[in-house]
């Protein structure tokens, strides 16, 4: 006579039952072969794309590699190697090599060097390790193809989770249309994957975050779990401290009637983040996740600075990126059919902050080596999430309310899409950062006569 399986009580195998089905809802309404897609063809497009704007960022692959071999965040087995005079990028302390940037970007990056890591030995006899040991952070053959290999991964991740968010509330051919700005009408393609510096990671991250706040809408039950993508957003870059903070009150704010249980599972993850980091990076000794550079900031706006991020011919975010323009449609079209949220709210609120706090740099405001808008890029998620209402309208000039409307849609796709392919395919975009001669940024990015995406 065999013996049964112990049963589960009966309450157990609801409590199951029900995060299975929580689990498996969003793939099994067809969402699983759209976001397959999604993820090859803009990935196919972005690596495919050949400028490569890797210079601070070449730290990146050496630091996820050292996470792998050595298990710790510091650079010491490259310390021999021969650094640039003053690099900028690396300081000493405590008697180890250590990187001036967060260690959220390594930290995401690890699973893609630890599998190439593992492929390239076999199928090129190719050894990663022994490459980085031999060969300093400059823009060696090898490494700007492998950041931007890894980046365009990130953007076309945080692509599946806009198709994803967009496929809540609008029907597939439109969610696609939605992924399309994403990905190839914003910095996305001409920032996010150009390169392993922090805005890509970030707008993953953020998507990601928004898309958890778009399913607790319907099932509060899911709110808690924003609080990982909110944590590595934290990792990765400082300003995103600002975004985890409202959105982490979104996330409350849909939890109202179970705000007990979204305390203790953040709670929860929170002390385990805790515990694990000092344990995986030497936090003791290397620092918080991430530092605010002294004296980096101002509490005093400057409204050349505030208009300049958006409005300047070289670093203004409607000049780059004029598709925006029509989150205000979609803010106001919420507003008009009575379906304005406090998550709608609080993203808002979040796009605004995040203006402010750029606009207080002290220094450096205009981004340095750069295409466009460089700091608004972070947020590309904010501004795609309020162009849902006008993606579900103007396409469809029968749905628009006027036909100029939509012209007026498809023109700023257009040239949006025109501008960021230009960043992304053509190298004299990048050379305007320093020829003919540098000069002063400051007064570089007013020039309307010598427009960076028009070289």
């Amino acid at each position: 006579m065999t013996r049964q399986p112990p049963m589960l009580p009966a309450g157990i195998r609801s409590r199951l039952a029900r995060l299975w089905q929580l689990g498996q809802t969003p793939v099994t309404r067809g969402a699983l072969l759209p976001a397959v897609l999604v993820f090859i063809l803009v990935f196919t497009a972005h690596f495919g794309s050949h400028v490569m704007q890797c210079t601070d960022s070449l730290w990146t692959t050496y630091l996820a590699m050292s996470m792998i071999r050595d298990g710790d965040a510091n650079l010491d087995e490259y310390a021999h190697l021969q650094l640039p005079a003053g690099d900028h990028r690396v300081f000493m302390r405590d008697g180890h090599l250590r990187s001036v940037y967060s260690l959220g970007t390594p930290l995401l990056c690890v699973p893609f060097v630890f599998a190439l890591d593992k492929l390239l030995l076999p199928l090129a006899d190719f050894d990663l390790q022994l490459h980085l040991r031999s060969l300093p952070p400059t823009p060696q053959w090898f490494l700007p193809p492998m950041e931007v290999f890894i980046a365009s991964c990130l953007i076309a991740l945080a692509g599946v989770f806009i198709c994803l968010m967009g496929r809540r509330s609008l029907d597939s051919p439109r969610a696609l249309l939605l992924v399309f700005l994403f990905a190839f009408c914003t910095a996305a393609r001409s920032t996010g994957s150009r390169a392993l510096w922090s805005h890509g990671p970030s707008m993953l991250a953020l998507s990601a975050a928004l898309y958890v706040l778009v399913l607790a809408q319907r099932r509060p039950a899911l709110a808690p779990w924003i609080c990982i993508p909110l944590l590595m957003a934290c990792a990765i870059r400082p300003t995103n401290f600002v975004h985890a903070a409202i959105l982490f009150v979104a996330g409350a704010i849909q939890s109202r009637r179970m705000l007990g249980r979204y305390l203790l599972i953040v709670a929860g993850v929170f002390m385990v983040a805790a515990v694990c980091w000092p344990v995986l990076f030497e936090a003791p000794h290397y620092g918080t996740p991430t530092t605010f550079q002294q004296g980096a900031v101002t509490t005093r706006i400057r409204w050349e600075v505030f208009a300049g991020h958006l409005l300047s011919p070289n670093r203004g975010l409607l000049v780059f990126t004029p598709v925006f323009l029509f989150a205000a449609y979609g803010i106001v079209r919420k507003l008009k059919a009575g379906s304005w949220s406090s998550t709608d709210s609080l993203v808002l609120l979040a796009i605004l902050a995040h203006w402010v706090v750029i606009s207080q740099a002290r220094f450096g405001w205009t981004g340095g080596h750069c295409f466009g808008s460089r700091y608004f890029s972070d947020i590309t998620p904010f501004f795609v999430y309020f162009l849902i209402p006008a993606v579900a309208d103007l396409p469809d000039a029968r749905r628009s309310p006027s036909v100029a409307l939509t012209l007026a849609f498809w023109l700023c796709v257009a040239t949006s899409f025109a501008i960021h392919r230009q960043g992304a395919t053509r190298w004299a975009t990048w050379e305007w950062n320093y020829l003919p001669a540098e000069g002063d940024h400051r007064v570089r990015v007013w020039d309307w006569k010598d427009l960076q995406f028009l070289r």
